[in-house]
């Protein structure tokens, strides 16, 4: 696929009480053929010092998770050309999905830090189907493709 998908964060709203981030965005398909975004709605997280990314691509397992078989990802068409605007309201404490974290919940201290926001996407609708021998994660892993945020400076409360 030629062109490029482009994740943008528009605006973030952080409110003290309830201690909630709002962060506000848009995913642009530049390229000449749809994309199908990932959307099933799990956070990956991963806080480095001052830089937190959220993603919300399809990763690799927690090791210590256990499933019973594949699953393909939700998703949601983006048409070539189009943008379409996406928002999370992060509660802390942050619940996690443990399918995908190491964490059940995470609540960094307080203080200004520099958030980024990743994506992952295919260029057809659905993964292919798993191959005989290989881990239930390989058949979307081999599929998606990822796209990150510059970062911007927003405020945990």
């Amino acid at each position: 696929m030629s062109g490029q998908v482009d994740v943008v964060i528009d605006k973030t709203d952080s409110r003290p009480a309830p201690p909630v981030l709002d962060i506000f965005y848009n995913v642009s398909n530049s390229s000449p053929d749809p994309i199908w975004m990932v959307s099933d709605g799990w956070i990956v997280w991963s806080r480095s010092g001052g830089r937190i990314e959220i993603s919300l691509a399809r990763g690799k397992m927690n090791p210590a998770s256990a499933v019973f078989g594949y699953f393909v990802p939700a998703t949601v068409e983006i048409p070539s050309g189009s943008t379409r605007p996406g928002s999370l309201a992060l509660h802390w404490p942050l619940e996690l999905d443990r399918l995908w974290n190491r964490d059940a919940t995470v609540r960094p201290p307080p203080g200004r830090y520099d958030f980024t926001l990743r994506i992952g996407y295919g260029t057809t609708p659905v993964p292919d189907d798993p191959v005989l021998g290989e881990s239930v994660e390989s058949p979307v892993l081999r599929w998606q493709k990822q796209a990150l945020s510059d970062p911007v400076s927003a405020e945990v409360p």
